[in-house]
């Protein structure tokens, strides 16, 4: 009993320890209370002086008190008392200052400062003051305002935070000035543009579009300011460019795929209307895939059309099937901007050798088809691609091939897929998003015995795994048989920044449906209720879900998956 007292006693001396030299971490400072966070090692040289630098061993008690009182400000401690004595400055740092209470005046539009979370009682500090204006900013600039003058105003007194707003003129759209950008033509990089002169301007368009060309690495740096001279809207581009190569090596993790890896080289500056070639080799255990695609900007003149020929061998080694494919597709390609959502779409003659090794109509296939692409999302959608919250995104794809046109089969192969996120309450931070995600496919044939024709497994539709229904596993639907078309609906609601370590708990329902005819469902219906968590990792986000799916073979099944690096 008498070690036990020792060893409780001596864990009690570090902790002792510490608090003592938080209280008085040199002789010349002591606070009659701690103070959180506790000083860093750069503040306790202003206040404490630094051996090494002669010009501060060491610090007059004013100069002390001076740093002190800011250095206790940003941290919320708004009303210090101070005291010298003997060359040693005590302080009484005080309770922290909460705020009480936001409000605005002089907006000619609604800021949403209702929308804020974590704003009442949170500590009055130059950081969250800070935050406010960046939000009352941004909500002026999204609509319309782009050269506002905000005050933000608080009082630690009674913990009052007023944002003075001198909004300014509201303004379009009108004129770019570029910077010459060495192997870039002058206005080629206009098809970039999220925005159109002549309608209102919108912060975050510009934000859109520097990340359009930073995701391309066609330039190492770019950047978009607006400034208002004369009553005129300015839009100011500087970029500058880096080597035009560049190799990126990607791995994650999840249950289905085991490891995956992505490596892709890409050389983003062909020539002065900044044309791209880029080949990527995506592989995990069940699909492995080597692409490499052009796109040529041919015109002379600025413009968002390109020439798009694309060369991929796939292959594919599913529960239900094994087939591997050569295509080579020349696609036109173009893109188009409106005032809240982007089209990028590209079509054209695709011609693919498949062979199946297992699964139905073991055996090699060959197309001539029409292919065709359409993409279709939202702003808001693409300005939070790195933290999905709002927005919609819709992707539209179609295959035509006839017999008659050296192709082994008439198949015609359509399918539509959507996502739709909402904030809840548009709050910031997010409380609840809620997510759907629907998608439909279908495979149009006139073949009816599917185990000995010529249309190769990876034309049939299939259901299961974290793209659809997360109950069952990749691929796993149907049991038995072929289909021709599929389905499924997807609701998902996540409870956001409430939790510590921005752990965000998640519950679904995926619903899923079958059919051995074009264009038809039939049943049952499969249903994939389930829990999750998100987390946004410092190396990616890692999700992980558990779900039972039903009707299964057994009457139902429990699925558990995990990922880094994978969104809803």
């Amino acid at each position: 009993m008498r070690l036990f007292h020792c060893i409780f006693i001596m864990s009690l001396v570090p902790a002792a320890f510490a608090e003592t030299i938080e209280l008085q971490p040199c002789a010349s400072v002591q606070l009659l209370q701690p103070v959180q966070p506790a000083f860093t090692k750069s503040e306790l040289k202003l206040l404490c002086g630094d051996r090494n630098t002669a010009a501060w061993k060491s610090i007059p008690p004013e100069q002390a008190r001076y740093f002190l009182k800011i250095f206790l400000e940003e941290r919320g401690y708004h009303h210090p008392v101070f005291s010298i004595s003997d060359k040693t400055v005590h302080i009484k740092p005080g309770a922290l200052t909460r705020v009480q209470q936001l409000s605005e005046t002089g907006s000619p539009v609604p800021l949403g400062l209702e929308r804020l979370r974590k704003v009442k009682g949170e500590v009055m500090t130059p950081a969250f003051l800070d935050r406010i204006e960046r939000w009352a900013t941004r909500q002026l600039q999204n609509q319309g305002y782009p050269c506002p003058k905000l005050k933000v105003l608080a009082d630690p007194s009674t913990g009052i935070i007023e944002v003075s707003v001198n909004a300014g003129e509201k303004k379009n759209f009108s004129v770019v000035q570029e910077n010459g950008i060495p192997g870039i033509k002058a206005g080629f990089l206009r098809r970039y543009d999220a925005f159109r002169l002549g309608e209102p301007f919108e912060k975050d368009l510009l934000i859109i579009t520097e990340n359009r060309v930073i995701s391309e690495n066609l330039l190492s740096g770019f950047h978009l300011s607006e400034s208002c001279e004369d009553e005129a809207l300015v839009i100011r581009q500087e970029g500058f460019a880096g080597p035009p190569r560049l190799l990126r090596l990607g791995f994650g993790i999840n249950t289905e795929g085991i490891l995956v890896n992505r490596t892709s080289w890409r050389n983003a500056r062909l020539g002065t209307r900044g044309s791209s070639a880029e080949m990527t080799l995506y592989a995990s255990a069940r699909e492995q895939r080597l692409e490499s695609v052009l796109n040529w900007y041919h015109l002379p003149h600025p413009s968002r059309r390109s020439v798009r020929p694309q060369l991929q061998w796939t292959h594919q080694n599913e529960r239900l099937f094994e087939t591997m494919e050569l295509r080579a597709q020349a696609a036109y390609a173009t893109s188009w901007d409106g005032a809240h959502f982007s089209l990028v779409a590209f079509a054209g003659p695709a011609l693919s050798e498949v062979r199946t090794f297992r699964g139905p109509s073991v055996g090699n296939s060959h197309f001539l088809a029409l292919d065709g692409t359409g993409i279709l999302k939202s702003h808001d959608f693409e300005y939070f691609a790195s933290d999905p919250r709002s927005g919609f995104s819709l992707q539209y794809g179609m295959s035509l091939s006839d017999q008659s046109l050296l192709s082994s089969a008439s198949v015609q192969r359509y399918s539509v897929r959507g996502e739709y996120l909402l904030n809840a309450g548009a709050y910031e931070p997010p409380l609840w998003i809620v997510g759907f995600r629907a998608g439909f496919g279908t495979t149009v044939t006139e073949d009816q015995d599917f185990q000995h024709s010529a249309i190769p497994a990876n034309y049939f539709q299939y259901l299961g795994g974290s793209a659809n229904l997360r109950g069952f596993g990749r691929q796993e639907l149907p049991f038995a048989g072929t289909r021709l078309s599929s389905a499924f609906f997807d609701f998902e609601a996540r409870l956001s920044h409430v939790l510590p370590f921005a752990l965000e708990p998640l519950v679904f329902f995926d619903l899923g449906a079958l059919s051995a005819s074009s264009w038809s469902l039939d049943a049952p219906v499969y249903r994939s209720p389930g829990v999750g968590l998100r987390w946004a990792s410092p190396v990616g986000i890692v999700r992980t879900t558990l779900a039972y799916g039903s009707p299964a073979d057994d009457s139902g099944q429990w699925q558990f998956y995990f990922s880094l690096g994978e969104e809803f």
